[in-house]
């Protein structure tokens, strides 16, 4: 039997994290011929690691989209920062077939109105994406979040009778969406799930299950970045920073703008005012450029020790407490006894399981931020108490690739 295609479609950051993690195991595997197509920034994260991929501009020549790059330009151009990793010609690939997909669904003028409302949470490319699958002939397909062009790989996928596969990257939220954990509703439409989802942990299945989606298509995999955070941490090397004796408070950014400003703001005051203290670190997300964010905020960008595509693990390791808004960085923290601060003042429910953690410090008034790290940092560091929400198998990447066997198998049986 010739080996299985398995297409990724994955964009950065830690999406792209499971995807490097996983490929290596697979490309080793006669089973299984891998292809990674890598959305936006996803290069960043799989160039380092060796991991090939094809972009969205390697398509572009099939018919139907020689105008795609002309589109996204006009796209493009006011938005386009060159510290953001992404080619400006990729930029214009990915948003060019895109917006040619919504033109031919939609027509002109609705889809440039549809744009202006929404932005690019309008776009679902599927023609795009079914050239693709009709080039490739992938035996499945994976995903790690349902959002634009990777909900239309699932609708694609299941229009063609091809396994879909989501692993979920944290807590159940490509299915049931950035909800408060009590609430489990699925916000997927039928056409549009995956035959097969990996969770992280049973905690996570028993949300699944509750919402209603069926015991059999959804399985505990764990997640490869978890698993790895786990088993690196205690080897890794800290961050080497310049000697200072104030310990190190390091703040990771949300990669969405929402509360980005009134948090930063918030943390360029606390830095100054306690600077004879504590030294902060800003770690940026992956989505933000070190030259945007000194631009937009340049007085904190001079109190603060700027990061950004330092490995995660030895920052943290490196760091005396970790300060998160909603990030999935906060478990590293957790898997490893490292004092956190969980910065939320939204008012809402909690998306994430910290506040059942021992080491997690919930903070709900930006005014209490200060007293919030202070605690943390008079705890050592320990061992978490064992709670099923931050359960973590250690041989993720592997049981992804016995799911992946499997469904792949059924379907050249049924075939």
């Amino acid at each position: 039997m010739s080996a299985r295609r398995i297409l990724f479609v994955t964009y950065g950051g830690g999406h792209a994290d499971i995807v490097r993690h996983v490929y290596p195991l697979l490309r080793a595997d006669p089973r299984f011929d891998p292809l990674v197509l890598a959305l936006t920034n996803a290069p960043q994260i799989l160039r380092p690691h060796k991991v090939p991929y094809r972009q969205v501009s390697d398509y572009l020549p099939m018919a139907g989209y020689e105008d795609a790059l002309q589109i996204g330009r006009e796209l493009a151009e006011p938005f386009w920062e060159p510290s953001s990793g992404v080619s400006f010609e990729e930029s214009c690939a990915y948003l060019g077939v895109s917006m040619t997909d919504l033109i031919a669904e939609r027509g002109e003028t609705a889809a440039r109105e549809a744009y202006g409302r929404e932005g690019r949470r309008v776009f679902q490319p599927t023609r795009f994406l079914d050239r693709v699958f009709e080039q490739e002939r992938p035996a499945a397909v994976v995903v790690t979040c349902l959002v634009r062009m990777e909900l239309a790989a699932m609708r694609v996928a299941r229009a063609r009778g091809v396994p879909g596969i989501l692993i979920e990257d944290h807590y159940g939220y490509g299915m049931l969406g950035e909800r408060p954990l009590e609430e489990n509703c699925v916000q997927i439409a039928s056409d549009d799930r995956p035959s097969q989802i990996g969770v992280l942990n049973d905690f996570v299945r028993a949300r699944m299950l509750k919402a209603g989606l069926p015991s059999h298509s959804v399985r505990v995999t764990g997640q490869p970045v978890f698993a790895h955070w786990r088993r690196e941490f205690q080897d890794a090397v800290p961050l080497e920073l310049p000697t200072d004796s104030r310990p190190l408070v390091t703040y990771m950014t949300p990669g969405h703008r929402g509360h980005l400003a009134s948090q930063v703001r918030v943390i360029g005051e606390l830095a100054a005012k306690t600077a004879d203290r504590w030294r902060f670190a800003v770690k940026l997300h992956p989505s933000i450029g070190l030259d945007e964010f000194r631009r937009e905020f340049p007085a904190v960008a001079e109190r603060v020790l700027l990061l950004r595509d330092e490995d995660i693990v030895s920052v943290v390791k490196a760091s005396d407490a970790v300060i998160v808004f909603r990030s999935t960085v906060g478990l590293l923290a957790i898997f490893n006894g490292v004092s956190l601060v969980v910065w939320d003042s939204t008012g809402e429910k909690s998306i994430l399981p910290y506040d059942r953690s021992p080491v997690a410090h919930v903070v709900r008034h930006d005014a209490d931020l200060e007293a919030a790290v202070a605690a943390c940092l008079v705890r050592k560091r320990r061992a978490v108490d064992a709670d099923d929400a931050f359960d973590c198998p250690p041989d993720a990447v592997q049981r992804i690739a016995v799911l992946l066997a499997e469904v792949t198998s059924a379907t050249s049986m049924a075939q």
